[in-house]
């Protein structure tokens, strides 16, 4: 077994302090389950890089979200009505004093 010095051991510590936190408290009971229930969950969040690939996916989703809206115009208030329902100009409007 390798010894560890103290400086190991404080490092070890705090990544392990690190892996528990969440960024929403809500989440908290969930993700201490997972971590006692999954061991490879508890070594990605063990990993330094795990909050910023979390952070990177969820830009990546956000994105692509948005890019998928815009391209298939969930936004667009667009309306189409066919021709044969749409009444002529002089059926709709009238102008005052003509």
């Amino acid at each position: 077994m390798k010894k560890m010095n103290m400086a190991d051991v404080d490092r070890k510590i705090i990544q392990i302090q690190q892996s528990t936190r969440t960024t929403f408290r809500y989440f908290n009971p969930v993700h201490n389950n997972l971590r006692m229930k999954y061991p490879w969950y508890y070594l990605w969040h063990l990993w330094r890089g795990a909050n910023w690939a979390h952070l990177a996916t969820l830009v990546l989703f956000m994105v692509g979200l948005s890019l998928s809206i815009v391209y298939f115009g969930f936004l667009s208030y667009k309306t189409v009505v066919p021709n044969s329902t749409l009444a002529s100009n002089s059926d709709c409007w009238t102008v005052r004093g003509a």
